[in-house]
Formats: C-alpha cells, sequence, structure tokens
C-alpha cells in the first residue's frame, strides 16, 4: 500500500499541471452538482409552499376549459356559470365549501389611468375581484390586517373591500394604517376592511399579480361590473384529493 501511495505521489509531481487540471476539473464539478441540487431543493420547496398555501386538494369550475387554439361552436355557445350553479355545488354531500367569484382588471398602464385612488395616491392594473365569505376558507387567505368580508357585508352589497398587499403599499407606504380609510375605486367610495398577507411568488419573477388586487362583495362587484357575467367556481371537497 505505501509503493502505491509513493508511486502515486511521485506521479503527481512529474505531471503538476495535469495534476492540477484534473483536482480543478474535479472541484468544478462537484461545486457544480451541489449549487445544482440546491437550486432544485429551493424550487421544490418554493412550489409545495405555494401549492400548500393555497391547498392542494381545490378543484376549479369553468365555463371554458384550458385551451391554446380557437373556440368550438359548442364552446361558444355554452350557458354562463352563475351564483345558483355554485349554490347547488355547495350543497353536495362531498364538498367542503365552495367559492364562486368573478375577476375583472382595472385600469392600465396610462398617465391618467387607475383602479383604485386615495388622495393623490392611485394603482393600476389591479386585479378585482367580487368573492363571497367562504373565499377566504376555500383558498387559506391570510390577513396582514384587519377582516375578512362577512356575510352582512354579503348580504347588504356593502362598500367595503380587502386589498391585496402591493395595493395596499402603494397607496399608503405604512400598510397598518390603510385600514378604515375611504378609497375610490370604478368612482365610487370604498372602506377599507382587511389587507392581504403577501402572497408567495413560486416560479415566477417579480411581484405576484395577484398582490395588486382587491376584494369585494360579489353583488357589489355586479353592480360595478355588471358586464362581467361568467363565473369561475372554486370547491374544496370534504376530503382529500391525494
Amino acid at each position: 500500500m505505501r509503493n502505491i501511495v509513493q508511486m502515486a505521489m511521485e506521479s503527481i509531481r512529474a505531471n503538476k499541471v495535469q495534476s492540477g487540471l484534473t483536482v480543478l476539473g474535479v472541484i468544478i464539478g462537484v461545486t457544480t452538482v451541489i449549487g445544482m441540487s440546491s437550486v432544485i431543493s429551493g424550487l421544490n420547496s418554493s412550489i409545495s409552499s405555494q401549492i400548500q398555501g393555497i391547498g392542494s386538494d381545490l378543484i376549479f369550475v369553468t365555463r371554458i376549459g384550458p385551451s391554446s387554439g380557437r373556440l368550438t361552436q359548442e364552446e361558444r355557445t355554452r350557458d354562463f356559470l352563475v351564483l345558483e350553479d355554485a349554490e347547488a355545488i355547495s350543497e353536495l354531500p362531498t364538498v367542503r365549501s365552495v367559492a364562486p367569484m368573478l375577476r375583472t382588471q382595472a385600469g392600465g398602464f396610462g398617465a391618467n389611468s387607475y383602479a383604485l385612488r386615495y388622495r393623490d395616491r392611485t394603482v393600476s392594473s389591479t386585479l378585482i375581484e367580487g368573492v363571497t365569505p367562504d373565499h377566504e376558507d376555500v383558498f387559506n387567505l391570510d390577513l396582514r390586517i384587519g377582516r375578512w368580508i362577512n356575510e352582512s357585508d354579503h348580504r347588504r352589497r356593502a362598500n367595503v373591500l380587502v386589498m391585496g398587499h402591493d395595493t395596499a403599499e402603494t397607496l399608503f407606504p405604512n400598510i397598518e394604517s390603510a385600514m378604515g380609510r375611504q378609497v375610490e375605486l370604478a368612482g365610487k367610495t370604498f372602506l377599507v376592511i382587511g389587507v392581504a398577507e403577501k402572497r408567495s411568488t413560486g416560479l415566477q419573477a417579480g411581484a405576484n399579480p395577484e398582490d395588486n388586487s382587491v376584494e369585494l362583495p360579489i353583488g357589489t362587484f355586479e353592480r360595478l361590473y355588471p358586464g362581467v357575467e361568467d363565473f369561475t367556481i372554486v370547491l374544496r371537497p370534504a376530503f382529500r384529493t391525494g
């Protein structure tokens, strides 16, 4: 054994350049493998965290499924999903909770275009959602401050809203000061009753678009945006799906 080690050391001394390059190649290879493993582990953790955040057992019901091509005649003539469809689904014994919602995006990128305003501050390209009280349970939403839309807000079609984190931060640099403020949306005055926690970005770069959002009682949304009629219905089963 001693002779083998001695021969190896002599070979290394006699071929210093080749030996150095070999060692360097091994170091680079090992470092690359460790780095890639760390990146993959981080991505897996991020994706798992995002899935766990909203729940891995959600079922989305839409009138038109995901499609990259042109709609067929049958797809174009399908009836819109309505609130009554969500109510019927909620009565099924295998369903724990149902969140019907309507969505639109308000305010473009123009200098005079905005979705919400508070005094001299505005925010644009905001996702506006009409939701019910069950939305919080279905999506496992966490609030930073305030409360969620309740049954009284829902029944009265109240002018109240919950802001996404980035929306609130744009209008109120001190987010905690947003509570109880009145903001302008679609020419109407709304009371801020809550601000959501910042959401995970997952694999996408930059800010999560869902953080630039406001949630309103669904009846209030219908009054402001009567042209948006097609519901998305999201349900959480009473049993685990995996």
